[in-house]
This record gives C-alpha cells, sequence and structure tokens, in this order.
C-alpha cells in the first residue's frame, strides 16, 4: 500500500505541468519546473523494448517544451530519469540509457496499483 501513496503523490504533481524530474534512485528533483538547460542530443531514441535495446530514431524537434526540456536534461545529466504526462494521458519516460537518450513512449503507470510489493535493484 505504500507504493500506491508515493504512486499517487507523484501523479499528482504531475498534473500540474506534466514533467516529474527525478533522479537515477527516483528521488524528485523538480516538477512545474522550468527546465532551462539548453545543450541538446544529436540523437534521439524511441525504445520498441522494455530494455532498450531495440531503438529506433526519432525526431524530438516535433514534441512540445516539456519533452524537449526533459530530454535537454538527460543529455545533461546521465543519472536524470524524466516522466512526461500528456494532456491525452500519454506517460513517456525518459533517460540517458548507454550514452544514448531515450524515450519509452506509452507507460502503463497502472500496473503498480496492483504491485503487494516492489523492489528496485541497484
Amino acid at each position: 500500500m505504500r507504493l500506491r501513496g508515493q504512486y499517487d503523490c507523484l501523479s499528482s504533481l504531475s498534473r500540474i505541468d506534466g514533467l516529474l524530474w527525478l533522479n537515477h534512485d527516483l528521488i524528485l528533483q523538480g516538477f512545474g519546473v522550468l527546465i532551462t538547460t539548453k545543450k541538446e542530443p544529436v540523437e534521439v531514441y524511441r525504445a520498441d523494448d522494455a530494455h532498450g535495446k531495440k531503438l529506433n530514431p526519432i525526431e524530438i524537434h516535433n514534441f512540445g517544451t516539456r519533452h524537449r526540456s526533459m530530454v535537454r536534461q538527460c543529455w545533461k545529466d546521465p543519472r536524470s530519469v524524466g516522466f512526461v504526462v500528456s494532456q491525452d494521458g500519454d506517460v513517456r519516460a525518459v533517460t540517458r540509457h548507454d550514452g544514448k537518450i531515450v524515450v519509452w513512449e506509452s507507460i502503463r503507470l497502472q500496473r503498480f496499483h496492483n504491485l503487494r510489493s516492489f523492489r528496485f535493484s541497484r
């Protein structure tokens, strides 16, 4: 039940502007903030599998301000993890993985509601 409370809290924070910025240990670094990092990665990839092994290049300029700012933050700080919630309810995860910026689309956070216990491996 503890994870449910954490999930609910993070979900409510994402409603402010749809962006959650966490560090590699999944500790909240910011929400409702303007990420002003300017340096952009040369390439951004969409993960077509959960492990980020099947990658396809995407054009990040087709995305909005929140997505692009989270991509820039993850490029600047490889230990950053971002979740961007779109108005239509889609959730995307962004992080630097194997030296590349990777975006996972259509993240299904609802599954966490059904877990009785959850452990992060380090």
